[in-house]
């Protein structure tokens, strides 16, 4: 609502008018004036002031009355206008306003199209105008029209020069100035003087008033605001992804039972937690000034000292009354009242510890008060002992404890610039009556340092130290990572009690952090059996373990710090902080992910990353799978060696002759870069005790690891020794092999024997360099005619065999037997994956490996039994390696050492199951020849993409998947295949099994080893000790396009495929019909007959023969194409036609058993033109050599002295065209003859030639 007054347009512009003693003069009458095309009206908005708010030339907010429209549509004589609209329309709804409406028409120039003046008078009522943007013509027009308008007018017209924002001078008469015909300028005489605000240079525009301008004071009403001061509840947002990103639901408890516990100490430092209203950060207590600023360190001391003597006698209290008070009086309201008071005094006392102070009494550091104890919880030294009194010491040097903290904390006092109590006049600090005032000064001090350590903290925001207590808060650290936009989840840990997730304690005060895990070490905490706090203490046999609880024997950890839940994952938001500038860069790769899993401590080990599809169907070894394992090794230090039986099985050979392996094979690995020892020895052979094989290393480097001088460079064969193998000790000839064995890399050996005498030493490593090396490294081999394994008895590994070396000091792993001689390509395989056991054939390894001494590959340290694939599992027969066992034996208790590498499998082809690692091919792009550059066709030729390979799916696996396990031994048990040679048989379409027989019989005969089924439930059992937010995050790190399936996956391993039957139509297949009104009803067999009317093509689309047809030999065949060529002829006693000929011949067809001879006579040579003989043979030789110097003539120019012609009439042509003659040099020769010379053949039929 507004308030709407007309004012005078004078109260707002008074320039633009008469003054009052020259508006008497004017007489006065009424004008009839229209809105035409150049008119318009200026609207301008002012405040009480006269400010100028808002000014506008476009205004069209009117409204044309009806009566209002003129005969012309371009004329208007009556318009209405809302002033009060007006001003809500450009925003000014609030408040008191003057609006100014000119009702004008353009004549000289616009507000587009403006004029500026070029002279003054020098009484500054006569102006130049001139235009920089008017054309001359346009400029003289107007001018002209309007000096025209005025002489016609009836009345004395006088116009206005408008300066824009509603400034607008009366002019009084003009003149069109023609000084200079090429630059008219208009000549104008005011009504008053120019204004001092307006001088040259300044633009305006000519312009008459058609009505009077109309000004208007407009005044809004102020609205009531109404506040509504209540709040109304919405309904649930279920669209916010936030369920993951919140605390996990817990059991409905009170207060109570979340803080109960029997340990009164814990009680108080988690009420010291909860009490804390600001966020903890990181400080450093060892040193004063990270933390004291404006108190005193001494004073904060001594401050400490008296609350922990206060705590000493109240706790001293209690144990008084528990102590002297007995009977039943014990447990009376007044004893219980006491002991209650005595405790809420040392609970106050805790709970309100400082953060200084709750670091001295809880940590157990160099810092921090003297404990009693090693293990939490801790408990101090009481004051008054030597340990307390040592550690606070004294400032005073008389003092027998001089030094300790309290001398520290002095002289930082002394030193402090910045300490309030320097604030004091010194006068006053020197008055002993003032103690109570620096005691106060002091209390304000420490206040103020709690606030200037936080505000110093502002800077360590971006101080990314993944050490817990240092860098950015372990409180703001989540906070940090979300302000990148990164979303942190709750894990499966966010739910325990609160006792286990802030102090790192069970409520019991055990320190293992899983109530319901029973281990060995928790046994005897308590002495004796018995369930306490949900944890079983004592030490039953494991089968007695209280159902609900879990029984854990061996506890691995990786590192010996104690960490409260909350800790451990704030410890993990500081790992991922440090590495978020990697995280964010490598969002969506495999890189990052496994960045993200390594910040989580779970090394890539035991998590792995699988992606699918891209398999080379075709090659193989080419190792596309690769993983980082953890294993074992059976390590040596020349003191222990292994032995076993080198006579197999007779299962094995077949025979009874006590035969030897064919093939042995290990992997080793030195522990010396440059050995002590030239020759030591890694696998000998024996029969009775008698050395007759021997497997040396033999160093053959110069044993230099470094450069003898500035600027040299290291010997490159400082690495390399011989491997010799020597089979006959007494003949001593050898096989030889010179490698790197130095270099503190796994080699794998083989030696192999034939049926005749010989022996084969082959060795070789792998490579791997990242993620693009996938590939063997150094192989080499050689072989020695001469000796056999002679049926030794006993093999020995790392034993010193001679005087003339020692036992083989490194690594040993993966030793196996072999019934027969092991392929290159399945040796190559045991190279790149070491626990590889395939054999020379698809699932042979089980009747070609006799024995597997795994040496902790396996992850199993404590069997000394063969673990080939046939001394376990369902097969019909048991095959023990040798003739009574498959055991070996370690001279001493062996040592094994961890082990960490890349395996690399050569998996089969099986389509988009195929996990590969290797996803990345290097395909040879063909670069157009020539200089040209062409806008059709680019020069990078993008190569035809491979069929070979399986096509890429956008499907990740992070999880753990017991089938990815299973599938790893197989492609270690079975090696390469194509799974299509098993489920590809087109003659299987048509059967119904839902399986395939081929597949089931090898997944079957791979089974057999297998001694029980896999337990899923270890798997299960497995996740629940990582934190589970990892796989929430992981979904926030891939593609928006991969399909991710992360946790725990259960599938099919690659042997198991289920089958969908093709459907089969027979006589009493059930299909579908269209009977009249009916839809969908059954048939089960019916003889469909088609009938109608066939109108061929040659009979003119007319009834007819559709079979009608005609054909022909060409014509000149066909007296040879009919019966009595045949050679049956045409009655069937042989040819009978005129010729005596029959049309038939030899043909020699090409099958599977060899070629074939025919006899063709079908006679279809006359059809498709392919007569005996008339085989066109392609090739890409020379099919004509000898005309090579008339193929590739020379067009190089050459110089001749003339032409010389030679004619039959003087010269013989025989002569002319022997080889021995030959043109002179530098001349032509020509032959001329007359046509009709009998001499030469034919010519043409006239003219020479």
């Amino acid at each position: 609502m507004a308030n709407i007054n007309k004012i005078s347009p004078t109260l707002i512009a008074s320039q633009a008018d008469y003054s009052p003693q020259d508006e008497n003069l004017i007489l006065s009458f009424e004008v009839n004036t229209k809105l035409d095309p150049t008119s318009y009206i200026e609207y301008s908005i002012y405040n009480l002031g006269n400010n100028l708010l808002y000014n506008t030339y476009t205004y069209s907010s009117y409204t044309v009355k009806n009566d209002g429209q003129s005969a012309l549509n371009s004329e208007v004589s009556s318009i209405e206008i809302n002033p009060d609209k007006d001003l809500e329309f450009y925003g000014y709804n609030q408040g008191v306003y003057n609006v100014y409406y000119n009702i004008l028409s353009r004549k000289i120039g616009s507000n587009l199209q403006t004029l500026f003046i070029s002279e003054v008078s020098s009484d500054r009522t006569e102006i130049r105008l001139i235009s920089n943007n008017i054309e001359n013509t346009t400029l003289e027009q107007q001018a002209n029209d309007l000096i025209q308008e005025r002489l016609k007018s009836e009345y004395f017209l006088d116009f206005y020069l408008n300066f824009g924002s509603n400034n607008l001078i009366i002019a009084n008469n003009i003149q069109l100035s023609d000084d200079d015909p090429l630059n008219p300028s208009i000549l104008i005489k005011l009504y008053e003087p120019l204004p001092d605000n307006y001088d040259i240079k300044s633009e305006l525009w000519v312009v008459t008033s058609i009505d009077e301008s109309l000004a208007y004071n407009v005044e809004f009403e102020e609205e009531l605001i109404i506040i509504n001061d209540s709040t109304s509840l919405k309904g649930p947002n279920f669209n916010l992804e936030l369920k993951d990103q919140l605390n996990n639901s817990t059991l409905n408890l009170s207060y109570s039972d979340i803080v109960k516990t029997s340990l009164s100490s814990s009680s108080d430092q988690l009420n010291n937690l909860l009490e804390k209203k600001e966020i903890e950060i990181n400080i450093d207590y060892n040193n004063f000034s990270n933390f004291i600023h404006f108190s005193s360190g001494k004073g904060r001391l001594e401050n400490f000292s008296y609350k922990v003597n206060l705590i000493e006698q109240y706790s001293s209290s209690i144990s008084i009354l528990n102590s002297n008070i007995v009977g039943p009086t014990s447990e009376s309201i007044d004893v219980n009242g006491s002991k209650a008071i005595f405790q809420n005094k040392i609970s106050n006392l805790i709970t309100n510890f400082d953060h200084y102070e709750y670091a001295l009494y809880y940590d157990s550091s160099s810092y921090a008060w003297p404990k009693t104890t090693s293990i939490l919880p801790y408990k101090l030294h009481t004051t008054g002992s030597t340990e307390a009194l040592e550690w606070l010491g004294s400032a005073d040097e008389n003092n027998t404890y001089y030094g300790g903290q309290a001398l520290s904390a002095s002289r930082y006092d002394d030193e402090n610039k910045d300490n309030l109590i320097y604030s004091i006049p010194e006068y006053l600090r020197e008055d002993p009556e003032n103690k109570q005032y620096e005691l106060f000064i002091n209390m304000v001090a420490q206040h103020y340092d709690n606030i200037w350590i936080y505000t110093k903290d502002v800077t360590e925001k971006f101080n990314s130290d993944n050490r817990l207590n240092y860098g950015v808060s372990k409180d703001l650290v989540s906070d940090a990572i979300r302000d990148f936009g990164v979303k942190l989840y709750q894990n499966n840990f966010s739910n325990d009690d609160l006792f286990t997730a802030f102090l790192g304690l069970t409520p019991s005060g055990g320190q293992f952090p899983f109530p319901n895990i029973i281990t060995p070490s928790n046994f005897s905490i308590y002495g004796g059996g018995g369930v306490y706090g949900g944890m079983f203490y004592g030490t039953p046999p494991q089968p007695d373990v209280p159902t609900g609880l879990e029984y854990i024997e061996t506890l691995i950890t990786a590192s010996s710090d104690h960490l409260s839940q909350d800790d451990v994952n704030k410890s993990l938001y500081k790992r991922l902080y440090h590495n978020l500038p990697y995280l964010l860069k490598s969002k969506g790769t495999i890189p990052g992910l496994k960045t993200l899993i390594t910040s989580y401590g779970i090394p890539d080990t035991i998590l792995r990353i699988s992606e699918f599809g891209g398999k080379d169907k075709v090659n193989s070894n080419d190792w596309d799978l690769y993983s980082n394992n953890f294993n074992y090794v059976f390590n040596n230090n020349g003191n222990n060696f292994i032995t076993s039986p080198f006579i197999l099985n007779d299962l094995w050979t077949g025979s009874v002759n006590l035969a030897n392996p064919s093939t042995v094979g290990f992997r080793f690995k030195s522990n010396e870069t440059v050995p002590t020892n030239v020759s030591q020895s890694i696998f000998s052979l024996y029969s009775a005790s008698i050395l007759t094989s021997d497997l040396t290393l033999e160093y053959t480097g110069t044993g230099l690891t470094s450069a003898s001088y500035s600027g040299a460079t290291i010997d490159p064969n400082y690495q390399y020794a011989t491997l010799k193998w020597i089979p006959d000790v007494i003949a001593g000839n050898s096989a030889s092999i010179s490698l790197p064995f130095f270099n503190k890399d796994w080699w794998s050996v083989i030696i192999t024997s034939g049926s005749t005498n010989g022996f084969e030493l082959t060795s070789a490593n792998k490579i791997y360099n990242g993620d693009t090396g996938t590939s063997i490294g150094f192989i080499s081999s050689s072989f020695i005619a001469t000796g056999s394994w002679a049926q030794t008895t006993d093999a020995f590994f790392t034993t010193s065999s001679t005087s003339n070396n020692i036992a083989f000091s490194g690594s040993l792993q993966e030793i196996r037997y072999y019934n027969t001689i092991l392929s290159k390509d399945s040796f190559k395989d045991y190279i790149m994956n070491p626990v590889s056991i395939e054999g020379n054939t698809i699932n042979s390894s089980p009747n070609e490996l006799a024995f597997r001494a795994a040496l902790g590959s396996e992850l199993d340290i404590t069997s000394t039994t063969s673990i080939h694939p046939k001394v376990t599992g369902s097969w019909e027969v048991y095959t023990s390696s040798f003739i009574s066992n498959s055991n070996f034996i370690f001279n001493s208790n062996p040592t094994y050492e961890a082990n960490t590498e890349y395996f690399f499998q050569d998996q089969p082809a099986v389509g988009i199951k195929n996990r590969v690692t290797d996803k990345i091919r290097v395909e040879d792009n063909t670069i157009p020849s020539g200089d040209t550059l062409s806008s059709f066709q680019s020069l990078q030729q993008y190569p035809t993409v491979s069929s070979s390979y399986t096509p890429n799916v956008n499907y990740l696996e992070v999880a753990f998947s017991p089938q990815n396990e299973i599938n790893d031994d197989i492609n270690s048990q079975l090696g390469y295949f194509n799974i299509g040679d098993y489920i590809g048989d087109p003659s299987f379409r048509t059967n119904s099994d839902r399986t395939y027989p081929d597949l089931n019989t090898l997944r079957d005969e791979y089974f057999k080893k297998y001694t029980k089924k896999y337990n899923l439930f270890d798997f299960i059992r497995l996740i629940k000790y990582f934190d589970n937010s990892l796989f929430k995050m992981i979904k926030d790190f891939v593609p928006a396009r991969t399909s991710l399936a992360s946790g725990v996956v259960i599938k099919q391993h690659i042997l198991e495929r289920n089958r969908v039957k093709n459907a089969t139509i027979g006589i009493n297949s059930t299909i579908a019909k269209y009977s009249g009104s009916s839809y969908n009803s059954p048939l089960t067999f019916q003889n469909i007959a088609l009938s109608g009317t066939i109108k061929p093509q040659w009979n003119n689309y007319e009834k007819g023969n559709i079979s009608n047809a005609s054909g022909s030999t060409g014509g000149s065949f066909n007296i040879f194409n009919s019966t009595t060529t045949h050679p049956s002829g045409s009655n069937g006693n042989g040819p009978n036609n005129i010729f005596n000929i029959t049309q038939s011949f030899v043909d020699n067809l090409i099958t599977p058993s060899g070629s074939i001879a025919t006899i063709h006579a079908s006679q279809d040579e006359f059809y498709n033109g392919e007569f005996s003989g008339s085989t066109l043979t392609a090739t890409d030789q020379n099919l004509n050599p000898g005309c090579d110097p008339f193929k590739n003539v020379s067009t190089t120019g050459v110089q001749y002295n003339g032409v010389r012609i030679y004619s039959g009439s003087v010269y013989n042509f025989g002569d002319y065209i022997n080889d021995d003659n030959n043109p002179t040099d530098g001349y032509i020769s020509i032959w001329y003859q007359q046509a009709d010379d009998p001499t030469l053949p034919p010519g043409p039929a006239q003219g020479p030639r």
